[in-house]
């Protein structure tokens, strides 16, 4: 057998195990066919060989999401994370070459949509924090002190109380009120 013709098996056999829907029913199909049609049998041919892939993120938040993408393209609950000393921001995992490429397509598209997602998340809460706790302008004439007509204030305010903020009793002191 040629070692392209194995490794061409490999790659089936790997998307097979790996892939989406009908990508996988149809690569696991087309390496049956091949095996049979060379009169090689299935369970010989291993699977590519894995190897640690390194991916980068930027905090905890991120790498929880870039952990939930590996689970999902391994399909398990549990993986293992590998760290590199002094290389803060990097984690890694045992993958083979079609699974780093499928994680590396989610976590591509995913940490854009996190981010995107936080940033405006963070900005209503900021928004919320500040009105929360009467840092606002009251000069009307301000563009800061007007009020976003996108922002529901009270919920926000209700997620700011789940965070156990304590600074309006603070606040309150300063303004001579009893707390």
């Amino acid at each position: 057998m040629s070692d392209p013709f194995l490794k061409k098996l490999q790659k089936l056999k790997a998307l097979a195990e790996s892939g989406i829907g009908g990508e996988q029913r149809n690569a696991q199909e087309m390496f049956e066919r091949l095996c049979a049609k060379h009169g090689v049998d299935p369970s010989r041919i291993e699977s590519e060989e894995r190897s640690i892939v390194w991916f980068k993120y930027r905090g905890q938040n991120e790498l929880t999401v870039l952990s939930q993408c590996v689970r999902f393209v391994l399909n398990q609950s549990r993986i293992c994370i590998y760290t590199r000393p002094r290389k803060r921001g990097q984690k890694g995992f045992e993958l083979t070459t079609s699974q780093a490429l499928h994680v590396s397509e989610l976590w591509d598209h995913y940490r854009k949509e996190w981010r995107t997602v936080i940033k405006s998340e963070l900005a209503k809460i900021e928004e919320a924090f500040i009105y929360r706790h009467s840092l606002y302008s009251h000069d009307a004439t301000s563009a800061s002190s007007t009020p976003d007509p996108d922002v529901n204030i009270a919920d926000l305010i209700r997620r700011i109380h789940g965070l156990g903020s304590k600074s309006h009793v603070y606040r309150m002191k300063l303004e001579g009120r009893a707390a």
